[in-house]
């Protein structure tokens, strides 16, 4: 009969900090030894669990965090010398939430006259840059409260489809990129 061993506790071995992080959470995660785990961050939703047989040799860091469970089969072995950190927490989903027009009529009715990306949490927010559909830059919105009123060079544009892409921060302080596009109706 194998042993399989639950980890409950914290534990640690020669803390370094350089680490690279695997930032997005996955429901359950197994590492295998074919992974090349030097320094790495594993982060899983329920659970993170280990082959048979794997082993963390002396010149690797490794930290785990599950938000249930990890399971260290029988064989897995840590070799004298680096970090294992395992942590049992929640783990962090990063989100940020944005929402912007599908189309606005520049018009003067007060509907819709503007166009801009709302978001929830204002501190996320780096910059829209605007196109038309040959890719040239129309409108660059360069704070949360900057608006584009379907002109360039103060001249009315056509009314088109446009493309954007947001530059923003996320919640994990890595930069992203969100590219869609809208339309302009006159």
């Amino acid at each position: 009969m194998r042993n399989t061993f639950l980890i409950f506790i914290l534990f640690v071995f020669n803390f370094a900090s350089a680490q690279k992080t695997n930032s997005d959470c996955t429901d359950n995660f197994v590492l295998s030894n074919t992974d090349s785990n030097k320094i790495y961050t594993y982060n899983a939703q329920n659970s993170i669990t280990t082959q048979d047989n794997y082993s963390i040799s002396a010149s690797n860091d490794i930290k785990m965090k599950a938000g249930n469970v990890i399971v260290l089969k029988p064989g897995t072995y840590l070799k004298k010398g680096p970090l294992y950190l395992a942590k049992i927490e929640a783990c962090t989903i990063c989100e940020q939430t944005f929402t912007f027009l599908n189309f606005f009529t520049p018009n003067g009715d007060g509907f819709n006259d503007f166009w801009k990306v709302d978001w929830l949490d204002a501190t996320s927010f780096s910059v829209v840059s605007i196109f038309d559909r040959y890719g040239k830059l129309i409108k660059v919105l360069q704070n949360v409260n900057d608006s584009w009123d379907g002109t360039s060079n103060s001249n009315d544009i056509s009314s088109s489809d446009y493309w954007f892409k947001l530059k923003y921060v996320d919640c994990n302080g890595n930069t992203k990129e969100y590219k869609s596009h809208f339309s302009l109706k006159r």
